[in-house]
């Protein structure tokens, strides 16, 4: 600074250089401000349309059960053996306790109606109907392949491995198969045959083997028969749904059944997967060249 008390051309431009990086750091933390906001408005509107499609999609299947077509073999038997080594205990409330679901009329009344209706709706070919002393036989073999043929589907299928994690166990996950439970029932015999499939599989690739099984709901609802059809490696067993059931994913309990039942479980809703889809059908048939009693 002179004399004379003015500000030499030099400390002018260490000045004006003081507030451009002022107003530099300023302009900084307003742009990092901003973009701050705009990420948390984006984050709360991304979470308003996840929980929104959620609750949207949770309520486009319900409970559905129907009334079998299918005569149903009855037989009083000894209780089957208790199983162990299970993951997840075998409950005895037996299937679909405490449910109360809309029963659903068929959509052929009669035969000359069911024979009119499309191929995949009817009753596969090749099998006799089911005995009371068909239930009496202990079947050993595990399910191999399973056909669903109303919503084209065809998996092979593979009991799952109980995982060792320290503490605690769980079954393994289904990788591009239907997964079945060795500690439940086999096909053809009295018990609950569990069978696991994924509905997608985005980060893991294990297959979207389930992923039409939801389609059963509009179908029940519509009055059409789906056909289940189990392979072992001494035949095939027909089964017939009878119910639709939707659960969240901490309530499912894998139970025993008295009868002779196979049930279907995937994750629902997609991207949320809290819920369990769970189809049970009942056996109605056993092929023709298959098991005898």
């Amino acid at each position: 600074m002179s004399e004379m008390g003015e500000v030499s051309p030099q400390s002018e431009r260490e000045m004006a250089d003081h507030r451009a990086r002022v107003l530099t750091r300023e302009g900084r933390w307003r742009l990092i401000g901003s973009v701050a906001l705009a990420l948390g408005a984006l984050l709360l509107v991304v979470n308003g349309v996840y929980f929104g499609y959620a609750a949207y999609a949770r309520n486009q299947v319900g409970d559905r059960s129907v009334q079998l077509r299918e005569p149903q073999a009855t037989a009083v038997a000894p209780q089957a053996p208790s199983v162990s080594g299970q993951a997840t205990p075998m409950a005895d409330q037996g299937r679909g306790a405490g449910a109360i679901v809309p029963m659903m009329l068929p959509a052929y009344e009669d035969a000359d109606a069911l024979e009119r209706a499309p191929e995949q709706f009817r009753k596969p070919e090749g099998f006799r109907p089911v005995t009371p002393e068909d239930l009496l036989v202990h079947r050993t073999l595990p399910p191999s392949h399973l056909s669903i043929p109303a919503l084209e589907l065809e998996s092979d299928v593979r009991g799952l491995r109980i995982l060792d994690l320290g503490d605690a166990g769980t079954y393994e996950t289904p990788d591009n198969v239907v997964g079945h439970i060795p500690e439940s029932a086999n096909p053809g015999g009295r018990g609950n045959v569990w069978l696991f499939g994924h509905l997608e599989s985005p980060i893991r690739g294990e297959g979207s083997i389930f992923r039409r099984l939801p389609e059963v709901y509009d179908l029940l609802t519509e009055g059409h028969d789906v056909y289940v059809v189990v392979d072992t490696g001494d035949g095939g067993f027909l089964y017939m749904v009878e119910s639709f059931r939707k659960i969240h994913g901490d309530d499912l309990e894998l139970y025993k059944a008295e009868d002779s039942v196979v049930t279907l479980v995937t994750c629902w809703p997609r991207f949320v997967y809290d819920e369990r889809i769970l189809v049970t059908a009942e056996l109605v048939g056993i092929a023709e060249d298959g098991p005898a009693a």
